[in-house]
């Protein structure tokens, strides 16, 4: 089969839709797809890298080895409309490839909206009769709509998106909260739930975790508390300090590791680390990626993700896949598998609830917790069973 995704951007650092479509498309390609992936060369996070570096960088990477790379130019970085990744040249691209009957795509797999890429491969899809499925990636939520530059969404889900999702042969949820979500937008016939997928690793992980603390020693002989994403305002990271502080005059042994690069709200983590006078017991890791996120995961104690909403939460799995015992708020999408397997706990977004869970899994010993979480996400959750769910998908939708 032939399979084209299209996604705003590639880069990492942008969130959990650009990390997981490598591990999408690699797994297709294993089983024998042939994939192309079109994005735009924008990049989600400073240091900026000049255009031509970034998008060699990309076709180079390792995940996307067999799947055909086209990065096209978009125009600006910090202005209003760039936000919505305006290309003119991934339009050509898409243009030449679907009017091409033997380059042309079975099946297309758009991954986010409110982007002018987005909307031009639905568009360009209606236009050569393709068949297009289109996944949201949380940006229908409520509150996201109600973030950021609402009035522009408006009008942008009046120009395009209404269209874009009334014409897709289906919409592609990651979660059932989000399933609930797209009901105010269209029939529930047209919604299937197919969860990310996640890689349960198979690696040393005393010599992982040996190698992580090397690089941040001052974590040794300390039980690790990991929170490992994006620091945005709607992910929290100040509830797990402030629980820090609660718990502090029994647990001086606990230690919090903050994995994500730096936005805007890191400093307002940082006065509360500050406020609360914690400054030895908090360390700023940055990005980690590859063999440094391995061992920040073999380090880690348990993990905790506070976010006031979350469409899915990947990183919530990939912590239970590592076998991590997981903390997350009832905003997380994902904590129904945190709950079905017993592989951590579900709390309220207080500080309160936060502390008491640290207590329940400090008290009860990382391991059973971990195990479970590892072993429902292996049966489940690994990437051989949904892309499974997706072949099916795709043969409904050219069916």
């Amino acid at each position: 089969m032939k399979v084209l995704h299209v996604i705003h951007s590639v880069d990492v650092r942008s969130g959990g839709p650009s990390h997981v479509i490598r591990k999408l498309v690699r797994e297709q390609v294993r089983l024998g797809h042939q994939v192309s992936l079109l994005a735009t060369s924008v990049q989600s996070a400073q240091p900026w890298e000049a255009r031509e570096s970034f998008t060699q960088r990309m076709q180079s990477d390792l995940a996307f080895e067999g799947v055909e790379v086209y990065l096209g130019a978009a125009f600006g970085r910090r202005q209003l409309w760039s936000k919505y990744a305006f290309s003119p040249d991934c339009a050509r691209w898409l243009r030449r490839r679907l009017a091409d009957p033997d380059q042309s795509p079975n099946v297309i797999h758009i991954h986010g909206v409110f982007s002018h890429l987005t909307s031009t491969a639905a568009a360009c899809a209606r236009r050569y009769s393709i068949p297009y499925v289109l996944r949201i990636a949380g940006t229908l939520d409520s509150k996201c709509l109600r973030m950021g530059h609402s009035r522009l969404k408006s009008v942008f889900t009046r120009l395009f998106l209404r269209k874009d999702l009334q014409r897709a042969a289906c919409i592609h949820a990651t979660s059932h909260s989000e399933a609930e979500e797209l009901r105010h937008w269209v029939s529930k016939d047209s919604i299937r739930v197919i969860p990310h997928g996640v890689d349960v690793p198979d690696f040393d992980y005393s010599e992982a975790r040996n190698e992580f603390l090397n690089r941040f020693p001052q974590l040794r002989g300390k039980r690790v508390i990991l929170f490992l994403s994006r620091v945005v305002a709607k992910k929290r990271p100040e509830l797990i300090v402030q629980a820090l502080d609660e718990l502090r005059p029994r647990h001086d042994d606990v230690a919090l590791l903050i994995a994500g690069y730096e936005t805007g709200h890191m400093a307002v983590l940082k006065a509360s680390v500050q406020r609360h006078n914690l400054q030895q017991s908090v360390v700023y890791a940055g990005f980690l990626q590859g063999k440094q996120k391995r061992g920040a995961f073999a380090a880690a104690s348990m993990f905790i993700l506070p976010s006031l909403d979350e469409n899915f939460g990947i990183a919530v799995l990939e912590a239970m896949a590592h076998g991590v015992p997981t903390i997350v708020t009832r905003g997380v999408a994902s904590h129904i598998y945190v709950d079905e397997s017993g592989g951590g706990v579900t709390v309220d977004g207080s500080p309160e609830a936060i502390a008491e869970a640290i207590r329940e899994v400090l008290d009860a010993g990382s391991r059973g917790m971990g195990d479970r979480g590892r072993e429902y996400v292996k049966q489940h959750l690994s990437w051989p069973a949904i892309i499974e769910q997706l072949d099916s998908l795709y043969c409904d939708v050219l069916a």
